[in-house]
């Protein structure tokens, strides 16, 4: 059988004052990092890790490739929902704005992309990675609101508890081509 797995990246440095886009990851976000990437040798490994071109998912993918010896290409259209322009919310507000996202699809809600227009690329994105390795199972390292998306449209999951759900590292595996749930992994998850 083969698996489509779609990683969250772990834990970043928030730093408020530039874009998320480019806040490092932790030094706890390393950590669970490879403690995801431990927990991930219990699946066949993909020939190749695609990841989002953002620091924290690049740098995620980067300790699970090193893991698993595998190299890591970057698929730009991986990159989380198009937040420019927003800038810095705390916990509560980026909460409060998430619910929105999910809850009004159609609507430009916070940033410079609609959930529904996040969701069509991202599914892109995920149709021409698989295309390109047809046989091998597909590693993607993304972000939280388009994975989200992504599982909301191919296995019906409810957006915001399953993002309140997802933590920094989480995986979340699905069969090809029918997109049947089969795992979700954190590292302090059992399997």
């Amino acid at each position: 059988m083969r698996r489509l797995i779609l990683v969250r990246h772990a834990a970043p440095d928030v730093q408020p004052g530039i874009p998320a886009r480019d806040w490092p990851l932790s030094v706890d976000g390393r950590i669970e990092a490879e403690r995801l990437a431990a927990r991930l040798t219990t699946l066949r490994a993909p020939a190749v890790i695609f990841s989002s071109p953002e620091r924290k998912a690049f740098e995620t993918a980067g300790l699970i490739a090193c893991a698993h010896g595998l190299k890591v290409e970057r698929a730009d259209d991986l990159r989380e929902h198009d937040r420019t322009g927003v800038g810095y919310l705390d916990a509560d507000a980026f909460a409060a704005a998430i619910a929105r996202f999910f809850a009004r699809p159609e609507e430009l809600v916070f940033g410079r992309e609609t959930a529904a227009h996040a969701g069509t690329r991202f599914a892109a994105a995920v149709r021409e990675l698989s295309a390109r390795t047809p046989n091998r199972d597909i590693l993607l390292v993304t972000h939280g609101a388009v994975l989200t998306l992504y599982a909301a449209a191919v296995a019906g999951v409810e957006p915001l508890p399953f993002w309140r759900g997802l933590g920094m590292p989480a995986a979340f595996v699905l069969s090809l081509p029918d997109h049947r749930p089969l795992q979700r992994l954190q590292p302090a998850w059992p399997a």
